[in-house]
């Protein structure tokens, strides 16, 4: 289930961000290749951490983890993303524990995978979660 209002395309953003209400099983996702301009970013970071606040999940595959780092998501926290970016991702978000060597992490409710291909392990790993409620 996803909660919310908010489309991610490969233009940058689109939709309304409103409350969706009580979502006590969601998770948002963020997939590769997604261009989050500036605009709009902060309310959506915003929208995301609010709905963490209450227990949602949130996931990255491959460099959408760029976009959780960005919001400051994953500050403290283990993760991982496509090793050709680790590099990169390593200079642009020091406070992340990066572990390019994972296939799939998990920390607090921000899963991450390191490859576009792992979304397999993930869809797996949520369905394990979420399945039975």
């Amino acid at each position: 289930m996803l909660a919310g209002g908010f489309l991610l395309k490969d233009q940058g953003l689109g939709g309304t961000f409103r409350n969706a209400g009580p979502a006590a099983h969601a998770f948002f996702l963020f997939r590769p290749g997604i261009k989050v301009g500036m605009n709009g970013f902060g309310r959506l970071a915003q929208w995301v951490k609010n709905h963490r606040a209450g227990g949602t999940t949130v996931a990255g595959i491959c460099t959408g983890v760029f976009i959780l780092a960005q919001m400051g998501i994953l500050n403290g926290k283990s993760a991982t993303t496509n090793w050709q970016y680790a590099g990169m991702f390593k200079g642009k978000y020091p406070r992340v524990r990066l572990a390019p060597q994972h296939l799939v992490t998990e920390d607090d409710n921000s899963i991450c995978t390191g490859a576009a291909a792992a979304v397999y392990t993930l869809a797996m790993q949520l369905i394990g979660r979420f399945g039975g409620k």
